[in-house]
């Protein structure tokens, strides 16, 4: 697996789906949130979709109470790109985003009436890294 690393993106993104959460072997919650961001402006507008995988107490907070349509906003995510091979052995790559353990997290929730959710910080960091596809 190759990664191109570029350390601490911040954005503010929409949820285009519920989020997608699984458990690690070792037990830690791993949760994709498929998200929306429009960049640029006016005529240069457009929108980016893409995936921000968050890692344990996060990823349990998000897989909760997250869910499509909702905002996000995140800061110290790394960019980062997954190679692999899809079934005819082609080579494919993924971009995403990975909250890092020092990143934060919010949720804004509509259904809430546009409240905050609280977000939480990792206290003990996570060593597990994503080997599998998703």
């Amino acid at each position: 697996m190759s990664k191109a690393d570029i350390s601490n993106f911040t954005g503010s993104a929409n949820l285009t789906h519920d989020p997608d959460s699984r458990t690690t072997p070792k037990g830690t919650t791993v949760t994709d949130l498929r998200i929306a961001q429009n960049v640029g402006y006016g005529q240069y507008q457009s929108t980016v979709f893409t995936v921000l995988t968050v890692w344990g107490k996060n990823a349990e907070f998000l897989a909760q109470y997250a869910k499509k349509g909702d905002k996000v906003f995140f800061s110290g995510a790394q960019y980062k790109v997954k190679e692999w091979e899809d079934r005819e052995g082609n080579k494919r790559k993924t971009h995403y985003f990975e909250l890092q353990q020092s990143g934060q997290i919010e949720l804004y929730s509509k259904d809430r009436g546009g409240s905050q959710a609280e977000s939480v910080v990792e206290e003990e960091p996570v060593v597990e890294t994503q080997t599998e596809g998703w």
